[in-house]
């Protein structure tokens, strides 16, 4: 039973007396578990305010419908340039938002709120942009009439992913890919491009993913190369992602040549964060050497990364000679060699993406 199935089963007083106890003794052992509960506590109180959930639900279909048509999720336009553009507004105006963000949920999430994968103290770095804190936030800062029309998001997992080669091929982390209904890939200029899965690992966690080919895409040439060989310890690395709407750089070193007790991938102390899951990993000329793949919960500013030479065995091992040519056929020249970090990051940048991802329930 998923979590969200759960609160709402306490809520409404559906559980037995045992089921009830282990529910109640689980809020005060679990941190994670009890403050999900209270987010959804507190949306499900919203929700009552505004009187029976299935009138409501009808009357805001209705109203969605008049002011913003069928939904298209291939519109992926950031929402904080729809917030930065329109300042709070207040009274009345306040309401109608609450009103106009639940019909959003209602209709393009079905229902559905992902909880944060956990493996021990590890995070998968996915950003999980429908979880219930964003959801609150959206209704406290997003006060908006419903008449202004806008392109809504309605992904449920966000992360970064980085140009393979220059023939449309990405490379990004497979948890945040696995099992979705769909993935864009957006650029810098905030077009989106349907993408589909065409080689994984579940060991590494790796997802290859290729743009269709019937888009309109035009993909820069890549500056960088695979390293084949393994880092030095101590090393210094930085790396691009999207743990915001905007591309954020982080710096740092390699920490340890296994990545929780795991040959094939470093422990870095880079300061990652969720939506950084699948971005590159780079040395100090530019070489992509590691893939980032999830962070220590426990340990702040101690990430993990699948290592460069791993995903190069990985394109090797390919049997289909067209897909392994095309894999492969990246600059055989390092581009970025010598290049100070502010000329690296500019040459890097039009290679890496935001990756969006619809899941259903």
């Amino acid at each position: 039973m998923r979590n969200i199935d759960l609160f709402d089963d306490y809520l409404h007083q559906r559980l037995n007396a045992d089921d009830r106890k282990l529910f109640e003794e689980r809020l005060l052992t679990d941190a994670d578990f009890k403050t999900q509960f209270e987010e959804q506590k507190a949306f499900v109180n919203l929700l009552q305010e505004f009187g029976k959930q299935e009138a409501l639900k009808s009357k805001l279909d209705t109203i969605y419908t008049e002011e913003f048509g069928v939904p298209n999720v291939h519109q992926l336009n950031p929402k904080n340039n729809f917030y930065n553009k329109y300042g709070r507004m207040m009274g009345v105006a306040a309401s109608v938002a609450v009103i106009a963000v639940i019909a959003t949920i209602t209709l393009l999430s079905s229902g559905g709120y992902l909880i944060k994968q956990h493996d021990a103290s590890i995070t998968n770095l996915s950003k999980e942009i429908t979880h219930m804190k964003s959801v609150q936030e959206g209704i406290i800062d997003g006060i908006k009439t419903i008449s202004q029309k806008r392109n809504l998001e309605a992904a449920n997992v966000e992360g970064t992913g980085f140009a393979l080669n220059s023939n449309g091929y990405f490379l990004t982390s497979l948890h945040m890919v696995s099992k979705a209904d769909s993935v864009f890939v957006m650029d810098e200029e905030k077009n989106s491009y349907h993408a589909t899965v065409v080689l994984s690992d579940v060991r590494l966690d790796i997802a290859i993913l290729k743009i269709e080919k019937d888009s309109a895409a035009k993909f820069s040439a890549v500056p960088y190369v695979f390293k084949n060989a393994s880092a030095d310890m101590g090393e210094k690395v930085f790396t691009l992602g999207f743990p915001a709407e905007d591309i954020v750089y982080g710096e740092g070193t390699i920490a340890s040549l296994k990545g929780s007790a795991d040959t094939a991938m470093y422990q870095i102390s880079v300061p990652i964060n969720p939506g950084n899951s699948g971005g590159p990993l780079f040395d100090e000329q530019g070489n992509v050497i590691g893939l980032i793949k999830s962070k220590n919960s426990n340990a702040e500013g101690t990430g993990f990364a699948v290592k460069s030479n791993y995903i190069m065995q990985l394109l090797s091992s390919i049997e289909n000679d067209t897909l392994k040519a095309e894999l492969q056929s990246n600059n055989r020249k390092n581009l970025l060699k010598g290049l100070g970090r502010s000329q690296q990051l500019k040459r890097i940048e039009p290679c890496v993406y935001n990756i969006k991802v619809f899941k259903g329930n």
